[in-house]
């Protein structure tokens, strides 16, 4: 979501680099250089060769274009299949990639650029890229929905979650002037009031409302679940700040719709309560993090390390460190300007993730992942993204010239990866996870 020899380094190049020539690709464009750049390392005990199937959102309004690469070999036109797309993969060691653009079909998605999605993955980590359950937020219906409550204490400050919506913690008076815009969706809906110490000591918990007929929701802290004393206390191990970072620690209680806060703290350590357990869904749990914030100009790097319980159990939080600068730049040949990549993976990332968009929303918005498996221990991976005119490519879809864009580029680590994580989607069930991640944000011109 590896590093840097120095405080300097990481607070004087945090930046991202403009790749001006053309690099290299492998196998017919879109591998990788440098040090194995993609190549498995070690050998192939059993052949990974099989299907892959590709589903597509549920969602209209877009049309969509793939091709694919098995191994290192000729990129191909994938075949379409029932809710997506499927092909074979024949190299044994199972590496395969994927380009899968959406495009803008219907009136209503008319002002949405080109989404260019890659997938650079072995079937040994997932044989299936399965997006159904991705939403389109631009597309997505809202309400406005007035929050109000009734019998919390005079003292101390209340923080409410609707959905994805949690606005940060305030007064308690402030939930009956606060009017918030929601998607038309059912969704739970919870608010705690926090104590002196941050710590939440009373709960309120709504399941299951239909944001489509509701305009107002009513937190009565009267009938508030009472929350014993903090029981559980996280340390963050092995910390040694870097100069002008800020830290935050925080835990939460989540089920599949919302998230509420449960205590919060920039020290390196945090105790927070256990919910009765009487009243958490069977898809709730605790979540516990650490991130480490520095921002450097127009660069912002986090650094962040959580652990998911169903039960609330400890676990020790240890942050990456930061990762080291990315080089994304413009191919200056063929069809148009392509994305070139340069980076250094951060040791023990399972998912690189490079996600940028032109800052004037014109042009397309990138969203390219590496597996480590694809990746095959590299120590440095160059990437030029394929040359796919042949195929189909539209020219509409290559990066566009003198523009600006904005850039995040992530490296991951999760104990449970499953195929969901490589989809870039929510877990398929809750379970006791631990991840952390390292991320540079930045804007990078394209000349």
């Amino acid at each position: 979501m590896a590093r840097f020899e120095s405080a300097y380094r990481q607070v004087g190049l945090l930046s991202l680099g403009v790749v001006a020539a053309l690099l290299t690709a492998c196998g017919g464009g879109g591998g990788g250089t440098g040090d194995m750049g993609g190549t498995p390392t070690g050998p192939v005990v059993a052949s990974q060769a099989g299907p892959v199937a590709v589903t597509l959102p549920a969602y209209g309004g877009y049309a969509y274009w793939m091709a694919y690469q098995d191994g290192d070999g000729p990129w191909q036109v994938a075949a379409r299949s029932n809710g997506g797309f499927s092909f074979q993969v024949k190299d044994k060691a199972g590496k395969y990639a994927v380009m899968l653009v959406a495009e803008s079909n219907s009136p209503n998605t008319s002002d949405m650029p080109p989404e260019v999605m890659a997938f650079h993955l072995t079937r040994a980590e997932t044989a299936t890229i399965d997006l159904s359950r991705r939403n389109d937020p631009g597309r997505m219906d809202y309400t406005a929905v007035r929050f109000t409550q009734q019998g919390a204490p005079a003292s101390g400050t209340c923080a409410v979650a609707l959905g994805s919506l949690a606005p940060s913690p305030g007064s308690c008076d402030t939930l009956n002037q606060s009017r918030y815009s929601v998607p038309k969706d059912r969704m739970d809906a919870f608010a705690v009031h926090l104590n002196a110490s941050g710590a939440a000591d009373s709960l309120v918990i709504q399941r299951d409302l239909d944001m489509r007929s509701i305009t107002e929701v009513n937190f009565d802290f009267a009938k508030a679940i009472a929350l014993p004393a903090p029981s559980q206390t996280s340390t963050l191990t092995d910390y040694t700040p870097v100069a002008g970072e800020t830290l935050a620690v925080g835990a939460t209680l989540n089920s599949p719709s919302a998230s509420i806060r449960l205590a919060a703290d920039s020290q390196t350590s945090l105790s927070y309560p256990l919910v009765p357990a009487g009243v958490l869904g069977s898809n709730d749990s605790y979540r516990v993090s650490a991130t480490a914030r520095l921002v450097q100009g127009n660069v912002t790097a986090r650094r962040s390390a959580s652990y998911v319980s169903v039960s609330g159990a400890v676990q020790p939080l240890k942050l990456p460190t930061y990762a080291n600068p990315l080089a994304l730049g413009a191919a200056p040949n063929g069809s148009g300007p392509r994305p070139t990549l340069t980076w250094t993976p951060v040791a023990g990332s399972t998912l690189t993730n490079v996600y940028a968009w032109e800052k004037s929303g014109i042009g397309p918005t990138l969203d390219y992942t590496f597996s480590a498996g694809w990746i095959g221990g590299a120590r440095t991976v160059s990437y030029t993204s394929p040359e796919l005119a042949g195929l189909g490519w539209k020219p509409s879809w290559n990066l566009r010239r003198q523009t600006a864009m904005v850039v995040y580029y992530t490296e991951n680590f999760t104990n449970r990866a499953t195929p969901a994580y490589f989809a870039g989607m929510p877990p398929e069930k809750v379970e006791d996870h631990s991840d952390w991640f390292s991320q540079i944000r930045t804007e990078v011109p394209i000349p």
